[in-house]
């Protein structure tokens, strides 16, 4: 499944988030973002905010910097697709 492909390329980056140690802050952000058929980032924005304007923008970096994601599977149709994904950010 072409989501689940997606939440397995992001989780390294969200995992690897280096602010929630300085900020002891927990929260999850959604965000929307529209992927070419390559898998690059076309656009992104916060679809739910975390409630933290650090978390928001992290998300949205997080996005970006995981450009390029997986190639969208020939079985989507068009030349781009929107997904809505939430990203969760923990403070242990």
């Amino acid at each position: 499944m072409y989501f689940g492909a997606v939440q397995r390329h992001l989780q390294r980056l969200i995992r690897d988030y280096p602010g929630l140690a300085r900020h002891h802050t927990s929260g999850t952000v959604e965000v929307t973002f529209r992927v070419a058929r390559d898998g690059t980032v076309l656009t992104a924005e916060v679809h739910r905010s975390s409630g933290y304007s650090f978390l928001d923008k992290a998300g949205l970096d997080i996005i970006y910097r995981a450009s390029p994601m997986p190639a969208l599977p020939a079985s989507l149709p068009g030349e781009a697709w929107p997904i809505v994904i939430p990203i969760r950010f923990r403070y242990d």
